[in-house]
């Protein structure tokens, strides 16, 4: 699903939530990533100072996003309208995949 750039990222993503706090080498890639950001963040040049904030803002922000899903979804509540539209995207773009597949296939 890797080749499909929605299904294929959102299945990696839910599966590094799912298995990261115990996978001891997903706990140091993303402790890594986290040293890597910071760094950029306090870079000399001011262009990779400001794309480094930038990361690190986004970083931040999908990671407070998808603890809140799981946390919802840990209690019984419903997805928020976000979280609703990034999934039926994934699902959109991974059915059109399997018939652009379909369609190489037959042709």
């Amino acid at each position: 699903m890797l080749v499909l750039p929605g299904p294929g990222f959102l299945a990696l993503a839910l599966g590094i939530v799912l298995l990261g706090p115990r996978d001891p080498a997903l706990r140091r890639a993303a402790i890594t990533l986290h040293l890597l950001l910071r760094r950029l963040s306090r870079a000399e040049p001011g262009y990779v100072r400001n794309m480094g904030r930038w990361l690190r803002n986004r970083h931040r922000h999908a990671r407070a996003l998808i603890r809140e899903q799981v946390n919802r979804h840990m209690h019984g509540q419903p997805l928020n309208s976000s979280a609703r539209l990034l999934i039926g995207l994934a699902g959109v773009m991974a059915i059109a995949g399997i018939g652009v597949s379909i369609c190489l296939l037959l042709s």
